[in-house]
C-alpha cells in the first residue's frame, strides 16, 4: 500500500468520524433537489472526496470546514468527505489518480491541475457577494507626480510576498509587459525592490514614503471603489494617516480570478450539476451562517459558476513571467 493511500485512508477515517459525530444535527433547511429522479446518480463515486490544501493545521482545517462537509452530505444526499492534503501537488495527484473528485485550487495551481489531471473549473469564490474576480493595483502618492508606469523607472518599489498572485506575480508581469522588459529585468529596472510581507504593509510603505510605489490587491479591506476611483475606506485603520488623501492608483492588472473549486472532467454531468447547485446554495444555507462569518465574508460569502477560460489571464501572466505553473508554485 502506497504512503499516499495510507494517508488518504487515515484522513478520510478522521473525516468520517467527524461526520458521524454530527449526524444528529438537523440540516433539512439545506436540502436541495439536485439529483432528479429521472437521471438518478448513475456513475457517481460511492463516496465523493473533496480535497483541500491546508492554510492552517490540518486539524483546524477539519474543524473549520466540518460545517461545509455536513452541508454537502445533506445537500447531495450522498456520502461526501473532506480530505486535507499536504500541498497543491498532493491535491493534483489525488485528482489525477481518482483519490479526490473535487478540489480547491489557487489560480496558478488550477492551471497546473488542468494540465496534469484534467481538472475542470466548477465554482469560483465570491468576495463579499460581489465578484469572482479582483485586480492587482500599482499604488503611489499623488504628490510624486507620476503619470504612468514608465515614471517608476529607477524608483523604489514594494511587492507583497514572492508567492502572492496579486501582490507580486501579476504586478511583475504587468510591469514587464508595459515596459517591454523580461520578468528577470524588473528588479533592476527599479532602484530597489522590497517585499513588505502583506498587503497592508505594502500600503503603509507607500503612505510613509519608504517606497515610491507598491503593489496592493483590489480586495484589500482598506480600499473602497467609489465613482470610478480607488480610495482608502473612511473607516479603515489608514484613513487617519497624514498622507491618506495623497493615495492614488497608478495602474491596474487584468482581472484575476479567485480561488476555484474544480472537478474531475470525467465525472457524470448529473454530479457536476448537483455539486454546482450546492455551491450556489452556500450563500443562503442557514446551517452555514457561522461558517460564512468565519470565512470572512459573512452573509456575502458564496460561489458562482466558473469555466476554464476564466483562468486564461493566469496563463497569460505565467507566459509573461517566462515561468511554468510548476515554477510559479515554487516561488
Amino acid at each position: 500500500m502506497s504512503r499516499w493511500t495510507r494517508r488518504a485512508r487515515l484522513v478520510l477515517a478522521i473525516s468520517a468520524a467527524l461526520a458521524i459525530t454530527a449526524c444528529g444535527e438537523s440540516l433539512d433547511s439545506d436540502n436541495r433537489n439536485v439529483a432528479p429522479a429521472e437521471t438518478g446518480k448513475e456513475g457517481w463515486p460511492e463516496k465523493i472526496v473533496y480535497g483541500m490544501t491546508p492554510t492552517d493545521e490540518a486539524t483546524d482545517m477539519a474543524r473549520r470546514y466540518d460545517p461545509l462537509e455536513k452541508y454537502f452530505n445533506k445537500c447531495l444526499d450522498h456520502p461526501f468527505e473532506l480530505f486535507v492534503g499536504t500541498d497543491y501537488n498532493t491535491m493534483i495527484e489525488a485528482m489525477r489518480t481518482g483519490n479526490a473528485h473535487i478540489a480547491r485550487f489557487g489560480p496558478f495551481a488550477y492551471i497546473l491541475a488542468h494540465e496534469r489531471a484534467g481538472a475542470e473549473a466548477l465554482a469560483v469564490a465570491l468576495e463579499g457577494g460581489d465578484s469572482p474576480i479582483y485586480r492587482s493595483l500599482i499604488i503611489t502618492r499623488k504628490s510624486y507626480g507620476f503619470d504612468d508606469l514608465a515614471d517608476l523607472e529607477g524608483k523604489k518599489f514594494a511587492f507583497v510576498d514572492p508567492t502572492s498572485a496579486s501582490g507580486h506575480l501579476f504586478p511583475r508581469a504587468l510591469i514587464a509587459n508595459e515596459m517591454g522588459i523580461s520578468s528577470d529585468e524588473v528588479d533592476d529596472w527599479f532602484s530597489d525592490v522590497v517585499y513588505a510581507g502583506n498587503h497592508e504593509a505594502s500600503l503603509l510603505s507607500v503612505l510613509n514614503g519608504d517606497t515610491d510605489a507598491g503593489a496592493l490587491a483590489s480586495i484589500a479591506t482598506a480600499l473602497v471603489y467609489e465613482n470610478g476611483t480607488w480610495k482608502l475606506r473612511p473607516d479603515s485603520e489608514f484613513a487617519d494617516h497624514e498622507n491618506a488623501d495623497d493615495f492614488m492608483v497608478l495602474a491596474e492588472s487584468e482581472d484575476i480570478p479567485n480561488t476555484v473549486d474544480a472537478v474531475q472532467k470525467d465525472l457524470p454531468d448529473s454530479l457536476k450539476k448537483a455539486l454546482l447547485a450546492c455551491f450556489e446554495g452556500v450563500a443562503e444555507a442557514p446551517s452555514l451562517a457561522d461558517f460564512r462569518e468565519e470565512m470572512g465574508g459573512g452573509e456575502g460569502y458564496g460561489f458562482a459558476a466558473a469555466k476554464d477560460s476564466d483562468y486564461d489571464p493566469v496563463r497569460k501572466t505565467a507566459k509573461a513571467l517566462g515561468m511554468s505553473p510548476e515554477e510559479l508554485l515554487e516561488q
